[in-house]
Parts: C-alpha cells; structure tokens; sequence
C-alpha cells in the first residue's frame, strides 16, 4: 500500500511539476509577443512607417516635421511676397520629390494661415515629377497679406493613391442629373 501511495504521488508532481513548467513557458512565449508588439507600436508611432523619400536638390531648404508624429512637414517661402485678396501665387520650394509609385504628395494649407484666408491649393506632385516642387498659394481672404523669407507656407504631405484603369460601360443605377438632382 505504501508503495502505491509513493507511485500516486510521484505521479502527482511530475503532474504538478510539467503543468507549471508549461504554464512558465506560455507565459515567457506571452511576454515575448507583448514585448515585440510594444516595439512595432513603438517603431509605427515614431513615424517610421518604412518610406524614405528622396529630396532633388533645387537650392532651398527641405521640409521639416515640427514633430515625429506630424502628418505634413513644413515648407518655406523663398522670399518676401504680398498677397493681395484674389491672388494665386507659385512659390519655387527649392526641392523636388522622388515619389514610389503609388503615392503622391501635395502641399496642404497651414491653419494658421488658412484663418487668414491664405491657402494651397493642392495639384498633386505625381511620383514621376522630378522637377522643382512649387507651393500654389491663393488669398481668398479680403486683405492682403505678407509672407516673409523662411515663412512657413504649407505643410508636404506624401499619401498613398489608387491608379485606376479607366473604362466605359454603361450602367442603369445612376443618371446624368447633379447639384441637388436627387432632392432638398
């Protein structure tokens, strides 16, 4: 009888003995997930979303990002320049972009300048220019306004785009009609 007993609880904490080790290599196995997680999250957040774009030297300054974190990066006037209401202006960057394909980049308005009526508009920069980059900025607003040399402008935004193949096929679902053709 004795020995029976013996044999039970050997078997018992061999039992115990492999479910904890188990139990300690899930939780290593768990940990290390986590930890390579944090560092993809961590390597995502500081921006580094995998894309160098490379800058086509012009003579200006490149964009730069106030944060790590920032959508657009900062480009600059290349001199002092009125805006009157009602004027488009093409402003020179100084640089130029090669772009992969499947992205284009655009330079969007400031909100600080936007308050003022001072925008860009945003003509695509196509990823097969290779030419001087240029900021189109237009005053919408009522007054004037002065950009200064070095001012910041607009702000470089690179996003992926779909290249469509486009076709003509005839469709029954939609019609011809626009602005307001469905009703108020």
């Amino acid at each position: 009888m004795k020995t029976e007993e013996g044999t039970i609880l050997l078997a018992i904490l061999i039992y115990v003995a492999a479910f904890t080790a188990l139990l300690l290599l899930a939780g290593f196995l768990f940990f290390k997930v986590i930890k390579a997680t944090a560092r993809e999250i961590e390597r995502k957040s500081k921006g580094a979303i995998g894309m160098k774009v490379k800058l086509i030297d012009f003579n200006g300054p490149a964009p730069v990002r106030a944060h790590d974190n920032d959508a657009g990066a900062d480009v600059f006037a290349p001199r002092d320049q009125t805006i009157y209401s009602g004027q488009v202006y093409k402003f020179p960057l100084g640089f130029g972009l090669e772009l992969p394909d499947g992205y284009a980049g655009f330079i969007f308005p400031r909100s600080s300048l936007s308050a003022h009526g001072i925008v860009c508009e945003l003509p695509p920069i196509d990823s097969g220019y290779r030419g001087e980059v240029h900021a189109i900025v237009s005053n919408v607003g009522n007054n004037s306004y002065d950009i200064k040399k070095g001012d910041k402008i607009g702000q470089l935004v690179i996003m992926p785009v779909m290249i469509p193949e486009f076709t003509y096929e005839k469709s029954a679902e939609r019609g011809t009609g626009a602005f307001g053709s469905s009703g108020r």
